[in-house]
């Protein structure tokens, strides 16, 4: 009667088991051990040098020792190790080895051939298929350690740049009268190659597309360059330096954005990079690389760092209206307050586009032929469009159907506010630069 898959399967482990017991563990341990000898092992030696009384080679049989009994246990139990006990005995070979990731690599394979080896010599005929089980878990067991190594080389690359992130914000602080300016921190700017008294220059860069670790590792070549002190902050990197040219590297390289603040001294260097935040987050959301200026985008940056006002202008000029004249406000703001691009825009008449603009007058209580009244709309405006994009979009319309807009509705890209959907940012839309719209205002003041 043949053997069922589980019979056979159980018949297979015993014989493993068989084999590990009649298995003298300290012979594969010296033969583990004779490898790595043969070879530049684990302690990162030429076969040449001498191993007498070296610390790090002395830390090596225990170390081999742990691995051959957990692979035992292994093979008798059926059951991998634990993910800690693996990283215990990995972070143990590399404090041993104290070298590179690859060659320690190396190394466990050199020792997972070895025992290969002595498990197949101490092996009977009647063993051929435990051998053929023992080399398959072996390469398990080795693709496990390798898999801790690796893990734990990342962890301590990413644990030493976030201790050295912390430092410099430590740092940071201290230049800026946050925290004290310890011994170590002096020789911390000593080594970076920055002065300990201000003033200094607020920066915060931005690459486009990048994650949190491409900014870490932008900062810190940023600050090994010499007299720039740089951290990432998330997808943004902040700093200080002394003067512009130290900031050239940063600016030439393609898809970053850097806005640099007046120079500020100490109390004043936190505030100065939180307002270049709204400078680098608007420039960014525009598509802008390179040097932006703190009044390439002053209406929009404006609006932002101060919300509660913004809100509060916002609800003054659109709550009051209905539907249609939010509309149509919104168009003569994209069109720079110009009455015919808007009209010919919403496919009104020019006298139907006075009527409404009139009646908007009548509910806010403003005159859109007044610069000051236009420019508090145009920043409403800019606050409620932010607002919006912020918002989730209003589930899609289901396939198969087709709505025609009605009659004087406002053009595609340019949806009334009131709405939820999500849209490009319809002041930009008219000449997409900001700056250029309030000339264009007062240029028109008065025009009706």
């Amino acid at each position: 009667m043949p053997e069922s898959d589980e019979s056979r399967s159980l018949s297979d482990r015993a014989r493993v088991r068989r084999l590990i017991d009649a298995l003298d563990r300290d012979t594969v341990t010296d033969a583990v051990l004779q490898a790595l000898r043969a070879s530049r092992g684990l302690d990162g030696h030429a076969p040449t040098e001498p191993r007498a009384g070296n610390p790090r080679w002395t830390a090596v049989p225990p170390l081999v020792r742990d691995h051959v009994r957990m692979f035992t246990r292994m093979l008798h139990s059926g059951e991998q190790p634990t993910r800690a006990e693996l990283r215990a005995l990995v972070r143990q070979a590399a404090a041993a080895s104290q070298s590179p990731v690859e060659e320690l690599l190396r190394s466990y394979r050199i020792a997972a051939e070895a025992a290969s080896r002595a498990v197949r010599a101490a092996a009977g005929a009647e063993d051929l298929a435990a051998v053929v089980t023992v080399t398959e878990e072996m390469m398990a067991y080795v693709n496990l350690t390798t898999a801790a190594i690796v893990q734990a080389s990342l962890d301590d690359r990413d644990l030493r740049r976030s201790e050295r992130e912390r430092r410099f914000r430590r740092l940071f602080d201290a230049l800026d009268g946050a925290a004290a300016l310890t011994a170590d921190l002096v020789e911390l700017a000593d080594d970076i190659g920055l002065p300990t008294t201000g003033p200094y220059l607020p920066f915060t860069a931005a690459q486009r597309g990048a994650g949190a670790g491409d900014h870490a590792r932008l900062a810190a070549e940023l600050t090994a360059a010499g007299g720039v002190l740089a951290f990432s902050e998330g997808t943004r990197i902040d700093g200080i330096c002394r003067s512009p040219s130290a900031l050239e590297w940063l600016t030439g390289l393609d898809e970053v954005a850097v806005a640099v603040g007046p120079a500020a001294s100490r109390g004043r260097l936190g505030a100065a990079c939180h307002d270049l935040h709204v400078v680098i987050e608007v420039a960014v959301r525009h598509g802008r690389t390179g040097t932006i200026g703190l009044a390439d985008f002053a209406p929009e940056v404006l609006v932002e760092l101060s919300p509660e006002v913004s809100d509060a202008l916002t609800a003054r000029v659109y709550d009051p209206l209905p539907e249609d004249l939010r509309t149509t406000l919104h168009a003569l703001v994209a069109y720079g307050f110009d009455r015919t691009s808007t009209a010919a825009t919403l496919h009104i008449h020019r006298n139907t586009l006075l009527y409404r603009l009139g009646r908007i007058e009548e509910r806010l209580g403003l005159d859109l032929s007044r610069a000051a009244d236009q420019v508090a709309i145009y920043l409403a405006t800019l606050r409620h469009d932010r607002v919006r994009e912020s918002t989730p979009p209003a589930p899609e319309t289901p396939s198969g159907t087709h709505r025609t807009p009605p009659a004087g509705s406002a053009p595609p890209g340019l949806g009334p506010p009131s709405t939820s959907r999500p849209r490009a940012h319809a002041v930009a839309l008219a000449a997409n630069d900001h700056a250029g719209v309030p000339a264009r205002l007062a240029v028109r003041a008065g025009e009706r």
